[in-house]
């Protein structure tokens, strides 16, 4: 080890996925390449993968009688496993999303399949073809149609019927891949640097712990920009880890759920967080997310409430222009720190234009200087005190209307 110390400062820059290769060829190099810094932008944790910068993909899944990878754990009829009763123990942080809607979601999801596959082998262009396609289909459909009288069985406590139902043969897949991300937001496979298949002896979420624990257990530190949960199932993420991250983007799930699970990671080394991205704001008042410095949200919910100096919302549906309406209300009476910026996306233009036209009636007496373009409000200014003032401006980002309020100095205009 003594020999490779001048590695240090090369694995330091490294990319993860090479890290991992190397150590892996190259046994002498381990404990040096444990005891380095290993920085990450994104860490993406899932029930059934482990995406690392968008770059490279560790991937788990239960196959059923090589029908299709499902990334859920399976009783042996081939259901979502509901019943799995898993205990935190001391050495982990446990997040459960399991939830009916999801077996629900998971069941639609296969009969749409069922259906393409049956429009496909109508499709085929002899008798032929079709015979061993067609007996697959019938004994998918069969498995299907189990799993949703098992689903209404789970929901109205009445015993599912199992005369007949053979136990259906799983096995679990293990792959990992080079991915890139595609034009559409979504992870696309390049290349498969390994894959093998393995008896189905352990749970999903114990398979994911030991990928986790393989991967991260017994760094001096991993420093990640953006750590991402997107558990639909179990989770179970060592706690010894040293994880140090300056975002977390938990927005699919209750925000109180993810934070006090991760708790033993929301250290002083890291708060407060640069960027949390969250489903909707707390119905009590929460400290990490007061604190963020930058927060998105997918609801509108509460925003009057926030004091941080950035907040977007991703999907601002305006009922009437009573909400914004408040909330500028709230800001002028107030008062609000300079530097706050409040984006909310996804306005429908003609919504856009009408909170403008309203801002401008109801608060004229406040107004400094209005803007406009081919006949129509871009932005309004409004006085706060002496030395603050209240940008609201609509503008059309990538394809989506997005309104903004700005408190910015009263100076900044003059200069």
């Amino acid at each position: 080890m003594e020999n490779s110390k001048w590695l240090e400062p090369v694995l330091r820059y490294l990319r993860a996925g090479t890290r991992f290769q190397l150590s892996e060829r190259c046994p002498s190099i381990r404990p040096l390449e444990k005891n380095t810094v290993l920085h990450i932008k994104l860490l993406q944790l899932c029930q059934d993968a482990v995406n690392i910068d968008d770059s490279l993909l560790y991937e788990i899944s239960v196959v059923e009688d090589h029908v299709h990878p499902i990334g859920l754990d399976l009783d042996e009829h081939c259901s979502i496993d509901m019943d799995i009763q898993v205990e935190q123990k001391q050495n982990e942080i446990l997040i459960d999303n399991r939830s009916e809607e999801l077996a629900r979601a998971n069941i639609d999801y296969e009969q749409n399949l069922i259906t393409r596959e049956k429009r496909r082998i109508a499709n085929l262009p002899n008798e032929e073809e079709r015979v061993k396609p067609r007996a697959a289909l019938d004994r998918r459909t069969m498995i299907h149609q189990m799993k949703s009288l098992r689903l209404i069985s789970s929901i109205t406590n009445i015993p599912p019927l199992t005369v007949g139902l053979n136990p259906i043969e799983h096995h679990m897949s293990f792959s990992i891949h080079r991915t890139k991300s595609g034009n559409d937001g979504y992870l696309v496979k390049i290349t498969t640097i390994h894959e093998e298949r393995l008896t189905y002896d352990k749970k999903l979420h114990d398979a994911q712990f030991y990928i986790l624990e393989k991967l991260f257990g017994g760094r001096s530190c991993i420093n990640v920009l953006t750590l991402s949960i997107d558990s639909i199932g179990i989770l179970r993420i060592p706690s010894n880890l040293n994880l140090k991250f300056q975002g977390l983007d938990c927005y699919e799930y209750e925000p109180d759920n993810i934070l006090k699970a991760l708790r033993p990671f929301l250290t002083p080394s890291v708060l407060p967080l640069k960027t949390l991205q969250i489903c909707s704001v707390p119905e009590m008042p929460h400290p990490i997310v007061e604190s963020a410095e930058e927060l998105t949200l997918i609801t509108k919910d509460r925003l009057i409430t926030l004091t941080n100096l950035k907040v977007t919302v991703l999907s601002y549906d305006m009922k009437s222009v009573e909400e914004p309406a408040e909330l500028i209300k709230k800001w002028l009476r107030d008062g609000k720190q300079i530097g706050t910026v409040f984006t909310l996306s996804s306005f429908k233009e003609i919504k856009s234009k009408i909170l403008l036209d309203d801002v401008k009636r109801r608060f004229k007496e406040k107004i400094v200087r209005v803007e406009e373009s081919n006949g129509d409000l871009t932005s309004v200014t409004l006085s706060m005190n002496d030395s603050a003032e209240l940008v609201i401006q609509r503008d059309l980002v990538q394809n989506t209307w997005k309104v903004i309020l700005k408190v910015q100095s009263s100076r900044e205009e003059e200069i």
